[in-house]
């Protein structure tokens, strides 16, 4: 089982990815695909499902923040081989049993514009959290409470600045925002014990290791292999 960063719609990119690995493989790719910004993108997904199918390998997907949920993550028709998660989907991929919940709020969206490029459900969803069992892998595209990343308060400062230039919400509401968020997360995570959890959305890569939880956080494009 390989896992796989964030895309950001590098299509071209995620392929060259595919062919770099072995065939028969199971791919996680842990949010922030790039899904929503282009009027091709069901074309690029039947694209990536051909190549998917040339490799015999298969391709599951959760949401980011950069991937709009609506007509991609909410029972989106699955292809043979590349798999649009919905939130809180449970499986069981070579012997291990992964949950997945996607979601993230942009710390840049003060920058951004509604319904164009992002989307105010990009968040994580705690609606499935009562129904979490127990899991061996556990895959989101945030961080928890517990397992944050060094830099996340000096990222999350520097776009609070900027929002505040702009001035589109009230004040502080995006660090509530993203408190809660990590708040939800934390719950996730300790509802269903994962051994190993990992995520992206911060891009870099972080290793870290809570409560016995060994944590991987994913750079852009980076790829590492779960033994």
């Amino acid at each position: 089982m390989f896992i796989v960063g964030d895309i950001h719609g590098e299509f071209e990119r995620l392929v060259d990815i595919l062919n770099n690995l072995p065939k028969n493989s199971n791919i996680i790719q842990i949010g922030d695909l790039g899904l929503g910004f282009r009027d091709s993108d069901n074309k690029s997904i039947k694209w990536i499902n051909d190549e998917l199918n040339n490799l015999n390998q298969r391709l599951f997907v959760i949401r980011g923040n950069h991937d709009k949920k609506e007509g991609f993550f909410d029972n989106y028709g699955t292809y043979s081989n590349l798999h649009l998660l919905n939130d809180y989907t449970a499986l069981n991929i070579e012997g291990k049993n992964c949950l997945f919940v996607g979601g993230a709020i942009s710390v840049d969206r003060c920058v951004r514009q509604e319904n164009i490029d992002y989307w105010r459900d990009e968040g994580v969803d705690d609606s499935g959290i009562d129904n979490i069992k127990p899991c061996d892998v556990l895959f989101t595209h945030t961080c928890g409470t517990h397992n944050e990343p060094i830099k996340f308060n000096d990222t999350v400062y520097f776009w609070y600045e900027e929002e505040m230039k702009y001035a589109r919400w009230n004040e502080r509401k995006l660090l509530r925002e993203l408190d809660e968020e990590k708040k939800v997360v934390q719950r996730i995570i300790e509802k269903c014990k994962p051994s190993f959890h990992y995520y992206g959305h911060f891009h870099f890569s972080y290793i870290n290791e809570v409560n016995r939880i060994k944590t991987r956080l994913l750079d852009i494009e980076e790829v590492v292999e779960l033994i």
